[in-house]
């Protein structure tokens, strides 16, 4: 879904949480973690640098932004143990960030 956070239903696609607001940008790459909180990245259409962004959606509108300035957030994953998120960006950096030890409903993000 390219406007944000949805779900499929019997329907179609129902959308839940509308992102993000500018028109050049659009949602791309995503993944639920092991505590059921989908991340997901959205980027410029032009891919200009620093417009992308991470984003969390806990279940609740609205979502949170928990990193910017990239540029095609990808390839999200974590590590055996869940303590380390890593993402990959369209510029060619590997980031690896450490995620404190939470409950599954504690809405923490990366650091």
């Amino acid at each position: 879904m390219a406007d944000g956070f949805g779900f499929v239903t019997d329907s179609g696609l129902a959308l839940v949480d509308r992102i993000p607001p500018e028109a050049n940008l659009r949602m791309n790459d995503g993944k639920v973690d092991s505590h059921g909180r989908f991340w997901a990245g959205s980027n410029d259409m032009e891919f200009a640098p620093g417009q992308g962004r991470l984003h969390r959606w806990d279940g609740d509108a609205p979502s949170v932004v928990v990193a910017d300035g990239l540029v095609l957030p990808n390839g999200l994953g974590w590590n055996a143990e869940d303590t380390v998120m890593y993402l990959a960006d369209h510029r060619g950096k590997h980031r690896g960030s450490d995620l404190p030890p939470r409950a599954p409903s504690s809405p923490t993000g990366i650091r």
